[in-house]
């Protein structure tokens, strides 16, 4: 029941500042000797489960952690004034970062393609169906709105307070982000555009085989992209 990411109970969950709990989970695991290892920013402290659900730290026994289940939901409960919250699967930081990070890499090396694909096209007048340019275009702008979203929000978190050691972002609500914020609505709309265009090009045989592989999975990474932002508040 122990073993899994958890995240700090002393964190936003209502708004877009969710997202800062993405990059400070705590990971918990048990090696051979049954001991409960809870690692934190490289940080590494061993406890033992001396009752049912409750840890004790090898090295300072005072340092005493309790595990409670309430409706399947795990939480743990320090003896500082904390409490960490276990994280379902579906939220965990390897899946958003792989879904996130791994999309924008693969979007930006579409984008690149198609764009090669476009000038070649057009050096060799090739003809080509209105609805499967409007398919790339389409898919070409949820790449290009996508990655000015994730450039611009990077370029937010990397703006620290020097005082605290934290992104600005947290203290105060930068000018122009409710216009920015819409670019995930954008993304979404986007999104369910793309689908019905995968579909046609199937139908209508657009490009070849795994030009049509490469735009549905690039659909359906495209929904989870924006499943993941939903998730994090970012799709208000």
């Amino acid at each position: 029941k122990y073993v899994g990411e958890y995240h700090s109970a002393r964190n936003n969950f209502s708004g877009f500042e969710k997202i800062f709990a993405l990059f400070t989970p705590i990971s918990i695991t048990v090696d051979e000797n049954k001991n409960v290892i809870f690692s934190r920013a490289g940080e590494v402290t061993q406890y033992v489960e001396v009752e049912p659900g409750l840890l004790v730290n090898r090295q300072y026994p005072d340092d005493r952690i309790v595990m409670k289940e309430e409706n399947g939901q795990i939480t743990l409960h320090p003896t500082s004034p904390m409490a960490y919250i276990k994280t379902p699967w579906h939220g965990s930081m390897s899946l958003h970062l792989l879904i996130l990070l791994g999309g924008a890499l693969l979007f930006l090396i579409t984008l690149f393609r198609w764009l090669g694909s476009f000038f070649s096209g057009l050096f060799k007048r090739e003809p080509r169906p209105f609805l499967s340019r409007l398919a790339r275009l389409t898919g070409g702008l949820f790449a290009l709105t996508y990655l000015v979203f994730l450039l611009v929000f990077a370029a937010a978190l990397s703006n620290i307070d020097p005082a605290y050691g934290v992104p600005n972002l947290i203290f105060e609500t930068p000018a122009g982000i409710d216009t920015f914020m819409q670019l995930p609505i954008i993304l979404g709309i986007l999104a369910v555009l793309m689908a019905p265009f995968a579909l046609i090009a199937w139908i209508k045989r657009f490009w070849t085989f795994g030009a049509r592989f490469s735009y549905t999975f690039l659909t359906l990474l495209a929904f989870a992209i924006v499943w993941s932002m939903m998730y994090w508040n970012l799709l208000l």
